[in-house]
């Protein structure tokens, strides 16, 4: 499995590092895809753990949160962008699920707590990009995440016993 990784790598790594040396409204159409992604990564763990999250909503809710917060402070009036994300995703959580004949709270606070845990950090990167150092910081906290993604994955492969969630990630352990 340590083959797929390195191509990823070799593909992904330079096409995010040519993104953030652009910043602006590529680097933050990237950021927003990439939210939807893991969002959709977030609901197939929560699936196959048994527990429920309205999909559609927690990925386009969540990419909707990501890039309203990414283009806060935008030339145009983006004032409140982000709080409109958030009370829509947190509205239409609840609202579908009142619907439902099948009502469930837990579904619409899966579903509201990973558009905004995901969402909300994420949209700050092209904020965090747009400062005067802020390229550098970027740069510093990609390296620092895929350093210790690395060795949090070699770690595994050596000590690690339970799986997570093989369908995700098929060597991730939790221990």
């Amino acid at each position: 499995m340590l083959l797929p990784r390195i191509l990823t790598a070799a593909v992904g790594i330079p096409a995010l590092l040519y993104f953030m040396h652009l910043g602006g409204l590529a680097y933050w159409l990237l950021v927003t895809s990439i939210a939807a992604l893991a969002l959709h990564e977030y609901a197939t763990v929560l699936w196959l753990g048994g527990r429920g999250v309205q999909r559609g909503l927690v990925v386009l809710g969540g990419a909707f949160v990501a890039g309203a917060v990414g283009l806060d402070g935008a030339p145009w009036p983006s004032k409140g962008l982000p709080a409109l994300a958030v009370t829509l995703v947190t509205a239409l959580a609840v609202l579908r699920e009142l619907f439902r004949t099948e009502h469930s709270l837990d579904r619409a606070a899966l579903t509201v707590f990973g558009a905004l845990f995901v969402g909300w950090p994420l949209g700050h990167l092209p904020l965090i990009r747009g400062l005067e150092d802020g390229a550098s910081w970027t740069y510093l906290l990609f390296v620092t995440v895929w350093v210790c993604d690395s060795a949090a994955y070699f770690t595994g492969m050596g000590l690690g016993r339970h799986k997570l969630a093989e369908v995700v990630s098929p060597k991730k352990t939790w221990e």
